[in-house]
């Protein structure tokens, strides 16, 4: 059985691109066996979806600037 950091690892790799098919099993087996590992994977998931939320309502956001504001950071920068 993996050690329960191996298995925070595997979670969070998990989460962020793609683990292998024993890897899956491995870190399946650990999480059905141990309490603290499945309550990470599922407060890693609301972290995560959470995160993502906040990106998308923050890229929402015009953030594009005025010809006259970007000239004055222009000059500022000059100075």
């Amino acid at each position: 059985m993996i050690s329960c950091n191996h298995a925070a690892m595997l979670i969070d790799k998990k989460e962020a691109t793609s683990i292998s098919f024993m890897e899956n099993v491995k870190l399946k087996f650990h999480v059905m066996l141990c309490a603290t590992c499945k309550k990470y994977k599922v407060m890693s998931k609301q972290i995560d979806r959470s995160l993502k939320k906040y990106v998308r309502q923050y890229n929402t956001i015009d953030l594009n600037l005025s010809a006259e504001k970007k000239d004055a950071i222009i000059k500022r920068l000059k100075e």
